[in-house]
């Protein structure tokens, strides 16, 4: 997990924003993994990974999603228009 927020944080400052994008949105789906199996306490979900080290990447996932959020998925996610009605 914490590779890939390296190897995003490295994307971003080689100017490629939307590979990092990709990469900081696939290192948020290992932790949400594991809280999703503390929240239903499923062993096999979480492993050993603690509670600590999965909140701690979630915030450092979405810290580096912010980082990019004018572009791409994050700037679709946060806009305020719905963008596929035409009125």
């Amino acid at each position: 997990m914490f590779f890939g927020l390296g190897f995003s944080l490295t994307l971003y400052h080689f100017k490629k924003l939307i590979a990092a994008q990709l990469i900081a949105f696939i290192t948020l789906a290992i932790p949400m993994i594991s809280i999703t199996g503390y929240a239903y306490g499923l062993d096999e979900f979480y492993g050993k990974m603690s509670l600590l080290t999965a909140s701690t990447g979630v915030a450092f996932s979405i810290a580096t999603l912010a980082l990019t959020a004018n572009i791409g998925a994050v700037k679709a996610i946060l806009s305020p228009y719905i963008w596929w009605k035409n009125s």
